[in-house]
């Protein structure tokens, strides 16, 4: 029977997740039964009450004290469960406005003032004004860069297929390596391999020694 293996670290911050989430359920459920039970103390009507008027005045006195005490109870809860959510990652905070598009969006903080100087330069302009960097070689390369790494990527996804087809095994260690087996593939797979790398004499190597 197989073993399913997993990092420490990843073990970890499953157990981290797992109990953070457990923990604010459980507060949360608890600040709900005490919303529940605040909402329960109710006063009882004289009209439909056969007692004396001190008793209902005790009684009423009583459910005031024990609403105010509910309300303190919610309130505590409430604060523990903002503070556990708080650990969770990606919480919108209460400041962020919620609406359909874009039109409530609020200006929380600014920096400097905008220009609107005529013929301002945007930061592309810069690059090429201060000769950091040559676009036109950039884009020569970069053409013959993305026509070499596809044909690259076709050609290895090619030959691991192949591979696939001939012994149906997916696993170098069951195949005992390529070179024994397929020593042809093994051979072009190796020079593919070396041109993902972009060693000299490579086409990805020869993209980055392109002039104009």
């Amino acid at each position: 029977m197989a073993k399913a293996y997993s990092h420490p670290l990843t073990l970890y911050f499953s157990l981290f997740a797992f109990t953070t989430e457990s923990r604010i359920n459980v507060v949360n459920s608890s600040w709900r039964i005490s919303a529940w039970n605040s909402t329960r103390s109710t006063k009882k009507s004289p009209n439909s009450s056969t007692g004396n008027a001190s008793k209902l005045i005790k009684e009423s006195e009583e459910t005031k004290k024990s609403i105010a005490d509910k309300e303190v109870e919610v309130g505590e809860t409430l604060s523990l469960l903002n503070s556990k959510m708080e650990t969770i990652g990606n919480l919108i905070h209460d400041f962020v406005p919620i609406s359909n598009d874009e039109a409530n969006n609020v200006v929380v903080r600014s920096w400097g003032e905008k220009r609107v100087e005529p013929k301002l330069k945007n930061h592309v302009d810069l690059v090429e004004l201060l000769e950091i960097a040559d676009t036109n070689k950039g884009l020569n390369r970069a053409i013959l860069q993305i026509i070499s790494h596809g044909f690259i990527g076709v050609a290895l996804f090619f030959l691991a297929g192949t591979s696939y087809d001939r012994l149906r095994l997916l696993y170098l260690e069951k195949m005992g390596g390529m070179a024994i087996p397929m020593p042809k593939i093994f051979m072009v797979f190796t020079i593919l391999s070396m041109a993902s790398l972009a060693l000299p004499g490579m086409s990805g190597f020869v993209a980055e020694l392109i002039k104009e």
